[in-house]
């Protein structure tokens, strides 16, 4: 059967069953005549479509048309295709009832992929919609529980005897793998193991669901596990027809390795929430769709697209997650019609976990029940509720699930008979089911009375835990009232006793934000005796007003104050006293107190642990700062792997556009531009920015702090000019929106004077970094990093003007703070030494600058490696003192090394080697070596011969 025959069917099926069942006949005499075969296909398709059920009308006519398209293939009329589009194509991997899913290849970027492509016959109006919708989808989603979509687009591909079809593809991730189920029982995973490997699957779920996409076709072929640890990984199938065996080792670990990943696959049967892409749900094959239906909700098998939402997806977790612990499905639909499975889903409890084995009895059958909920609305509202409870269950704490009660189970029987009830009532059940009760009952005396003791018993403990629960629910209002009484308490303070007090009326002055904190601070004394926790919320707020201004030493007595009283009111180890801790530790870091920021954090850390758990985002926060102290002292390995646990944290929990995900991907950025990875540090920066830009409007703080750190890594790649005009604008938005005096203007002040130092425009540098650094001092002391940062580069300044002696104090003064504050190893120290070094060099101290370059160099090496671009800069310094003191055979050596560094790190045609080769020409010229310098200038104009012949 080819894609004509297949057309043939459709166009005959979709004329005859519009017509009467009368005139049927006729018309199927006329247009089949004597081709049997076509009549037999369009009365299959008939057939099909006589169905009541919502779900055979829209999804079964479509599946049997998938089938006689299958048939195509099956046939072997459609070999694979040597190409489709950029890709070359290795293998056929799968095919179903819309599409086929090749292996390919695609050579930029080299990478194999999976590719699949819409069935000749099947790119219908409908069907191209629905691809298209497809790659929308996935194009969007970007997890690694998910798998990724790469390219999208159309293509000739060839078909049916070497004719060609114009057909829709996209190219995504190639996955190998086990299906979930498979792969647990191929690993004997534990209960834990597997009930860990499903909150993973949560986790994606959840991804997709705040994005507005609803899988709608969640099942264990399309959740594959693989282990990204290994080589490979990416090199997996796409839905486990050809699977990998998996090398996880076993073990009696209760929770999965890390490197086991599922990856959740065809996303391309998600609707997105919007309600100009509603689509149906399609099956592949009518065979199939048994395998299918068991994973659909109950208002899913109506076929009723505006009844589902993400606790759909909810409901289909919880059958995966059923079959995954029990190895068989909640509902045993094998060999029903589809018209029973559906009334089955929909009317029918599933079965209990504990009856098929009893270890599940309690909170994991309690869990799988809340998500195979028929009703909803008593369904876990999330999948991140469904995972949050997984893990309250593996770490032994409290599920939020609760058994349902009797009289529950009773409505549900009553609904579930509704057509009994409307006849006898529901009055009549209840008798019913209590006569029952009482024949159980009276089977015997002995029993009755042992039945008796138990519910006794089972009072004793239902009284004990109701107790418990009034107790707990009257702490909880209590809790309520209290934070109630504290927000009026504030509220009746700064509208009356704060504001009040510096009224422009009744001073006839102009009123600032400082007059009103200075007013508060003063009125806030004594104030509140016997209130602590008022006090202390009144005391938090000022000082995180302060620190908004700028005012960093006046926030500090406020929060000092803040901690004492609520460790005194609440313990050391409560959450609000651990908040204030935290938010102490902040202010150290900003005042450049960075030990004690450090040692106060990790103590705030140890209780969040014990607090919130180790997937917790307020710990994630208190990780991220803890980075963010360590990538200002350029502890890099330290800070990595905090940046990493956090930032996964915020993106699982969060999102990506979270401002605290955002926070850490900064972050992150400044890690890589630490490490020299400036390719890597300017896209990411880019897109926080980008984010920041959009959520907070260009002239927020933390948008204009973003701004200023772009600008480093325009600075670093040479690009001084661009790093120049941004901070302009920086600073000049600064400066309107928080005033001179403000330390992020101070800072961004300090950045474009570096800019200037780089241009050698040195009187534009000393004219705004002079004033800064006594503004510096008296805002933040001269111990401060950024005090510190302002003298390095007043000092280059002065010493580009030729006034040493200014210069000399600035920089020794920075070096001897910076290694007091930071170690050696820091970069603003070594900055600061290699400053030395050149103002030695032109004050005529040649064997200091020697030295004080050999030490900059080593130091560099040492930290960084020979490749970093700030040991290069070393090396070519040293070399270029060598140079300029006419000792030609001691700097050959480095120019030398300095080159084969940069081409072995960018390669031969990179526009930093041929720099390097430049220096080296040059050098070789002034010393009159032109025998040494002509295989450097032919090596050159072959290169460049050979560039003009590429373009």
């Amino acid at each position: 059967m080819n894609s004509e025959r297949h057309q043939r069917i459709s166009e005959v099926y979709a004329a005859v069953r519009k017509l009467s069942q009368a005139d049927r006949q006729a018309y199927l005499d006329e247009a089949c005549k004597t081709d049997d075969d076509l009549r037999s296909n369009v009365e299959r398709l008939l057939a099909q479509d006589v169905s009541s059920s919502p779900l055979l009308r829209t999804g079964e006519v479509e599946d049997e048309l998938g089938r006689i398209a299958a048939e195509v293939f099956q046939t072997g009329d459609a070999p694979v295709p040597e190409k489709i589009g950029d890709f070359r194509i290795i293998e056929e991997l799968a095919h179903g009832g819309m599409g086929i899913v090749y292996v390919a290849e695609q050579d930029r970027p080299r990478r194999r992929v999976a590719l699949k492509v819409i069935r000749p016959g099947m790119a219908s109006r409908q069907m191209l919609r629905r691809f298209e919708l497809e790659a929308h989808v996935l194009g969007q989603l970007q997890h690694p529980g998910i798998a990724q979509i790469y390219e999208a687009g159309v293509a000739d591909i060839h078909v049916n005897g070497g004719r060609s079809a114009r057909l829709p593809f996209f190219a995504m991730e190639l996955i190998r793998g086990k299906p979930i189920d498979e792969y647990a029982i191929s690993e004997s995973l534990t209960t834990a193991q597997r009930l860990e490997l499903m909150a993973k699957v949560c986790d994606a779920v959840q991804y997709a669901h705040q994005l507005g996409v609803i899988h709608r076709d969640l099942k264990p072929s399309n959740i594959l596990v693989v282990n990204e640890g290994e080589g490979g990984a990416r090199d997996r199938g796409i839905n486990g027809k050809e699977s990998m065996r998996s090398s996880f080792s076993r073990s009696s670990d209760p929770l999965i390795p890390l490197s086991a990943q599922p990856k959740i696959l065809d996303f391309g049967v998600a609707r997105a929430t919007d309600a100009d892409l509603q689509t149906v749900t399609l099956q592949t094959d009518p065979n199939q769709l048994v395998g299918t239906v068991p994973y659909m909700s109950p208002e899913q098998v109506t076929g009723k697209s505006e009844e589902l939402d993400t606790r759909s997806d909810v409901y289909a977790l919880g059958v995966i997650l059923f079959e995954l612990l029990a190895g068989r499905l909640p509902h045993d639909l094998h060999g029903r019609a589809i018209p029973e499975a559906v009334r089955v889903i929909r009317e029918e409890e599933p079965s209990r976990l504990s009856a098929l084995n009893p270890v599940f009895r309690g909170d994991v059958e309690t869990i799988v029940a809340k998500a195979l909920e028929k009703d909803r609305d008593r369904r876990y509202g999330s999948a991140s509720e469904l995972a949050a409870d997984i893990r309250r269950y593996l770490s032994n704490q409290p599920i939020v699930a609760r058994p349902s009660s009797a009289l529950y189970q009773l409505s549900k029987f009553a609904r579930r008979h509704r057509g009994f009830a409307t006849g006898i009532g529901v009055a009549m059940i209840v008798l019913v089911v209590a006569v029952m009760i009482s024949s159980m009952l009276a089977v015997s005396e002995s029993r009755a009375r042992k039945h008796a003791d138990t519910e006794r018993q089972a009072a004793d403990k239902a009284k004990l835990l109701a107790q418990d629960q009034l107790e707990i629910a009257t702490q909880a209002k209590a809790e309520a009232e209290r934070q109630t009484r504290i927000a009026q308490a504030v509220n009746r303070f700064l509208n009356e006793g704060l504001l009040a007090a510096v009224s422009p009326q009744q001073q006839g002055i102009d009123v600032s934000m400082r007059d009103v904190l200075e007013a508060a601070s003063a009125n806030v004394e004594g104030r509140f005796e016997g209130q602590p926790i008022v006090e202390a919320t009144i005391r938090m707020t000022l000082a995180e007003t302060y620190v908004h201004l700028g005012e960093l030493q006046a926030a500090e007595p406020h929060l000092v104050k803040a901690l004492a009283l609520r460790e005194e009111a609440l313990g050391e180890d409560d959450s609000e006293t651990n908040a204030a801790r935290g938010n102490l530790a902040i202010l150290y870091r900003k005042q450049g107190r960075l030990a004690e920021a450090e040692k106060l954090l990790l103590e705030v850390i140890r209780i969040e642990e014990r607090l919130s758990g180790a997937d917790d985002p307020k710990l994630a926060q208190k990780q991220n700062i803890l980075a963010a102290i360590y990538l200002d002292q350029r502890r890099l390995s330290e800070a990595e792997p905090l940046i990493a646990r956090a930032l996964t944290t915020f993106r699982r929990a969060l999102g990506d556009d979270h401002p605290e995900t955002q926070s850490t991907m900064n972050n992150l950025g400044g890690l890589y531009m630490y490490q020299g990875r400036y390719d890597d540090a300017e896209p990411l920066w880019r897109k926080v920015l980008e984010v920041q830009t959009r959520d907070l409007g260009e002239d927020h703080p933390r948008v204009l702090v973003l701004k200023s750190n772009l600008s480093l890594i325009y600075q670093m790649q040479g690009a001084l000019e661009e790093a120049e005009q941004l901070l302009v604008q920086v600073l000049e938005t600064s400066r309107r929106v928080q005033g001179d005096r403000h330390p992020d203007t101070l800072i961004v002040i300090n950045k474009l004077g570096g800019t200037y130092v780089k241009q050698r425009r040195y009187q534009d540098a000393a004219r705004i970094l002079a004033p800064a650094l006594e503004t510096a001092r008296e805002v933040w002391g001269e111990d401060h990093p950024d005090t510190i940062k302002l003298m390095l580069n007043g000092g280059l300044a002065y010493a580009g003007l030729g006034q040493h002696d200014e210069a000399a104090s600035l920089l020794k003064a920075a070096h001897q703070k910076s290694t007091a504050l930071f170690g050696a190893e820091h970069q603003t120290t070594l900055t600061a030494l290699s400053a030395r070094a050149s103002l030695a060099d032109d004050q005529g101290e040649l064997q200091e600058a020697e030295a004080l370059y050999l030490s900059a160099l080593k130091t560099w090496q040492r930290m960084s490696g020979e490749a970093h671009p700030a040991a290069l800069a070393e090396m070519h310094n040293l070399a270029s003192f060598y140079e300029r003191h006419g000792r030609d055979r001691e700097a050959e050596p480095l120019y030398l090394k300095a080159l084969k560094v940069i081409e072995e790190s960018h390669g031969r045609d990179h526009a930093e080697t041929v720099a390097a080769v430049q220096r080296l020409i040059k050098f070789y010229e002034s010393f009159d070596r032109s025998d040494d310098a002509q295989p450097y200038r032919e090596r050159l104009r072959q290169e460049s011969k050979t560039s003009m012949l590429g373009s």
